[in-house]
């Protein structure tokens, strides 16, 4: 009975990843060039921790993309890099472009979390993800950007949900 429990999560899992990387084919475009501009009510930065919060009303853009919140943290590297930049809201909310293509990508979760060196992005809490027609939900979803993969899980009694909308043929 357990190992017909395994063998359909891990063929449930397989076939979420699969409908997911169809779906989510095109890396969004995330200019990692473009400079990094925040606003908020109420800013501070610490030198020697790296560290930056942000508090009140926060909008966040590089690029086209945009990241609101309603408080926003970003710690860095000793040698100034990156790490990671975590919003938290009621909720947070992520407006990003795909690459050649004009409909944006929306994200919600409480938090989220993204790692530019890793490459990924971890929405909690009430997260959502929709492309176009297509909509995931979960308590926690994962997209790990540069693969180009999906990831959602049952955490204690709540599983993911997935809106897969069929496409019209072009002929």
């Amino acid at each position: 009975m357990l190992c017909l429990k395994l063998i359909k999560y891990l063929v449930g899992t397989l076939c979420l990843l699969l409908v997911l990387s169809k779906v989510l084919a095109a890396t969004p475009s995330f200019d990692t060039n473009a400079p990094i501009q925040i606003q908020s009510d109420k800013a501070s930065f610490q030198q020697l921790s790296q560290q930056a919060a942000h508090e009140g009303n926060v909008v966040m853009t590089q690029g086209q993309n945009i990241l609101k919140a309603d408080k926003l943290t970003i710690k860095k590297n000793p040698s100034g890099n990156l790490t990671v930049i975590t919003a938290y809201g009621k909720p947070a909310s992520f407006k990003g472009f795909m690459q050649n293509n004009p409909e944006p990508v929306f994200a919600t979760a409480q938090i989220i979390h993204y790692y530019p060196d890793k490459k990924l992005i971890l929405l909690e809490g009430k997260a959502t993800l929709d492309y176009q027609q297509d909509k995931f939900k979960g308590p926690m979803l994962s997209y790990q950007l540069d693969k180009q993969v999906v990831t959602a899980a049952k955490q204690q009694d709540e599983r993911p949900t997935i809106t897969i909308q069929p496409r019209a043929h072009q002929n």
